[in-house]
C-alpha cells in the first residue's frame, strides 16, 4: 500500500485536474456558442433570409466529440 500522504497527493492532483479540464471544457463550449449567436445577428442584417447558427453548430459539435474522445482514452490509460 502507498503512503496515505502520497495517496492523497494523487487524489487531489486527479481532483484538481478533474475540475479543471471540465470548467475549460464548459468555458470552451458557452464562448463557441456565444460567437456563433453573434456571426447569425450580423449575418441577418446583411441577409434577413440567412440561418447561419447551424452551419455554426457543426465545428462546435465536432470539437465536442473530439474532446469526449480524448477524455475516455485518459480515463482508460490511466485507469490501468
Amino acid at each position: 500500500p502507498l503512503n496515505p500522504n502520497i495517496s492523497q497527493l494523487l487524489s487531489y492532483c486527479t481532483a484538481g485536474f478533474l475540475i479543471v479540464m471540465s470548467v475549460l471544457l464548459v468555458q470552451s463550449l458557452l464562448a463557441g456558442l456565444v460567437g456563433k449567436i453573434l456571426s447569425q445577428v450580423e449575418g441577418a442584417k446583411a441577409d434577413p433570409s440567412n440561418f447561419l447558427l447551424m452551419h455554426a453548430m457543426g465545428p462546435n459539435v465536432a470539437g465536442v466529440i473530439g474532446t469526449a474522445l480524448v477524455a475516455g482514452f485518459f480515463i482508460a490509460t490511466l485507469a490501468h
